[in-house]
């Protein structure tokens, strides 16, 4: 299970469904932790109450997890015309919230046809067990987000329930507009080489390469396929590019991740390593 949290860290922050790098990640999740500690856990509030007020306003703000979850809820609204946000940036605390922590204000634009159009959203970052689904009052949608039936895809093939997650795969496909497709060719690779596919496992892995080459755990993944179908000279070569692509942008964060994944290392080390 942990080998596999790594390796889905890898895929998002690898992918272009998000553009935050992982040590960005963990400042994120280290600032929201410690803000909690300082201010507290929120406080429960009549949801009846909450909703006689715009949603997104003083009174109603947005709940999210931490900084880098306003950034993603932000990203993900749809303006009046249809088109997502050209831009948001936060403008600072706006006080206390009605669940007794502090607020951010961030001002988003709408980039419309009518010109540019500016509103105020306020969101409130301590909410690490709530998910708003709605979009902010004067956006008309909020894009799905991608990884959710990706999660439960992975959650389906750790309970060997493969058609359930092999839908869910798909759902992901469809609402991910990244030019990148390694999140989708890798997980489908990596459920049909659970299934016993491994040569529908070689051609999805070997298209998400197309799209993502400096992608190494898909190297690794389809070397291990390679390797159960008896192709060894291949799963050579895999295991080799996988190190190689692995150590051309980190070296020593991808070290350290060899150093957590021993089984991972012991197919692509280099012997003489």
């Amino acid at each position: 299970m942990f080998k596999q949290l790594i390796i889905l860290a890898f895929a998002i922050t690898l992918s272009s469904c998000a553009n935050n790098t992982t040590k960005t990640k963990e400042k994120d999740e280290d600032l929201s932790s410690a803000l909690t500690s300082l201010f507290g856990e929120p406080k429960k509030v009549d949801e009846k109450k909450l909703d006689k007020f715009p949603l997104g306003s003083e009174k109603n703000p947005i709940r999210v997890n931490g900084p880098k979850g306003q950034r993603d809820y932000l990203s993900r609204l749809v303006c009046d015309n249809n088109e997502p946000v050209s831009a948001f940036e936060r403008m600072g605390s706006a006080g206390a919230s009605p669940f007794g922590t502090i607020m951010d204000i961030y001002e988003v634009i709408c980039d419309t046809n009518k010109g540019v159009v500016k509103h105020e959203v306020f969101l409130d970052m301590y909410h690490a067990q709530y998910v708003e689904t709605r979009p902010a009052a004067g956006f008309i949608a909020l894009k799905p987000d991608c990884w959710i039936p990706l999660k439960k895809a992975i959650a389906f093939r750790e309970q060997k329930n493969f058609n359930a997650a092999l839908e869910q795969i798909e759902l992901h496909n469809q609402c991910d507009e990244s030019r990148e497709r390694m999140s989708y060719y890798y997980h489908l690779g990596w459920t049909y080489a659970e299934m016993g596919e491994f040569t529908k496992a070689i051609d999805a892995y070997s298209e998400g390469l197309k799209t993502q080459p400096n992608y190494p755990f898909a190297y690794w993944r389809r070397g291990l396929a390679y390797e159960k179908l008896g192709k060894v000279l291949e799963a050579q070569a895999d295991y080799k590019k996988a190190y190689d692509v692995g150590m051309e942008k980190d070296p020593e964060k991808f070290k350290e991740l060899l150093n957590e994944n021993p089984d991972i290392a012991e197919k692509i080390m280099p012997k003489n390593k």
